[in-house]
């Protein structure tokens, strides 16, 4: 249990630094395509195994 516990925070936690650098390119990137498929990624991560 505590083992699923722990793989689940660190996916967790690479999922926000990922969405932060998504963000941080949204600022700087007005291309709304672009950021569909960058904010998809993010949300993919969050409900696969991490690798």
């Amino acid at each position: 249990m505590n083992s699923l516990l722990e793989v689940a925070i660190s996916n967790a936690v690479v999922a926000t630094v990922l969405a932060l650098v998504v963000y941080s390119i949204g600022r700087v990137c007005k291309k709304p395509a672009l950021m569909h498929c960058l904010w998809v990624l993010v949300i993919l991560k969050l409900v696969t195994p991490p690798v």
